[in-house]
């Protein structure tokens, strides 16, 4: 696995990369870095899978008599994105979210299959 920084549009991610062919030494490759970069422009989505898949778990379960129920909008802001890591399949990428606390400090894992964010989930 190579840890690298990508920065894209004025932000910069942290990005584990396990395949081979994705990297040139201890860099992107021309496809590692056109994938890579696919993914985070297609943050967007990952944000909102996890909103659409996790907002009513967290309010009819996660949150406490002193916190209301949120809407879309404030659970997508919650999120911070943590790392992107590329797996050791071609196309295949994981985006680990910050929860906000709305989940007790877990991460929010994005499942992206090429560049379609297909699952979310809570971990660790």
């Amino acid at each position: 696995m190579t840890d690298i920084r990508v920065t894209w549009g004025g932000c910069t991610y942290a990005v584990s990369v396990d395949y081979p062919g994705y990297l040139d030494g201890e860099k992107l490759s021309a496809p590692g870095s056109a994938y890579v970069n696919g993914v985070i422009g297609q943050l967007p989505q990952a944000l909102s899978l996890a909103t659409l898949k996790l907002l009513r778990t967290y309010n009819d379960n996660w949150l406490d008599d002193d916190h209301p129920n949120l809407t879309e909008a404030e659970f997508t802001a919650k999120l911070t994105v943590e790392r992107i890591s590329v797996l050791d399949e071609p196309n295949q990428a994981t985006v680990y979210l910050g929860d906000g606390d709305m989940f007790g400090g877990h991460s929010i894992e994005v499942v992206f299959y090429g560049l379609a964010a297909t699952h979310a989930n809570i971990v660790g």
